[in-house]
């Protein structure tokens, strides 16, 4: 039988404002976990090295580095959050049987963002005027916003429902975060390592042998995720896994590597 969605029809807290200076927190908190995973140390040295005279510079490094990751977190954060496929049509086909509900602008974000890829006032190219649903004109464009009218936004939204159908494939949907992070993460270790390997090795569980996935890269991962793992367990959403970040990522690096 197939899944019933809800329209979801204003925005919840986004992932770039509270949550966001969460995951940054616990990013620095973690700081020396994360950093002696990365083999940071190995090129930096530590505080106090050569009389402290390097001290400045060190923490500025951090700095840099620990943002850098909190960054892509809250970009994997993001992108967890937004409503599946499933919600965005059946909340487009709310929207196409009642237009009026997108004249108010509570809309979530990318909801807005698929009316106005869609939105005509009349003939001219879908896209024209988008700053009619967005609500505001950005910095550069001239034009005047309108009121859309509810023919106009039934029309985008039977446009961007055709566009969701096309791009549906069988099966459970991936998760975006394990794709982001495993990108970034990714590119920062290599930074710091020569190469992501990943290995397997026997231990002793619960009065058991079994296989454990084991390596640098997956250590640092492991560091890292933390505040991402405890953003997606708050709001229910689909985990994401070092073991899984370490699977995406070693077939794209060692690509790149052999180019």
């Amino acid at each position: 039988m197939p899944t019933k969605y809800k329209p979801v029809l204003s925005e919840v807290e986004s992932a770039w404002s509270g949550p966001a200076k969460m995951i940054s927190d616990q990013v620095f908190q973690n700081r020396a976990n994360i950093l002696e995973a990365l083999n940071f140390y190995d090129e930096h040295g530590r505080l106090g090295d050569a009389g402290g005279g390097f001290d400045q510079q060190l923490l500025q490094s951090e700095q840099e580095i620990l943002s850098e990751i909190a960054d892509y977190l809250t970009f994997a954060a993001a992108q967890a959050a937004e409503p599946r496929r499933g919600v965005l049509i059946a909340t487009l086909e709310h929207l196409q049987k009642h237009p009026a509900g997108a004249q108010n602008r509570t809309l979530p974000g990318v909801v807005e963002r698929l009316l106005a890829d869609h939105y005509q006032r009349g003939e001219e190219e879908k896209g024209t005027h988008f700053p009619d649903v967005m609500g505001f004109l950005p910095g550069g464009i001239e034009d005047t916003i309108e009121t859309p009218n509810e023919a106009s936004i039934s029309n985008a939204a039977s446009a961007a429902i055709d566009d969701l159908k096309e791009g549906i494939v069988a099966g459970r949907p991936r998760s975006k975060a394990n794709t982001i992070v495993a990108h970034g993460l990714g590119l920062i270790f290599l930074r710091y390592n020569d190469k992501i390997t990943r290995r397997s090795e026997t231990s002793w569980r619960d009065g058991e042998f079994i296989q454990v996935e084991t390596g640098e890269f997956l250590t640092f991962v492991r560091a890292a995720i933390v505040p991402l793992a405890n953003f997606l367990h708050e709001r229910h959403l689909p985990r994401v896994t070092a073991e899984s970040i370490v699977r995406q990522a070693l077939p794209y690096f060692s690509h790149k590597a052999a180019l």
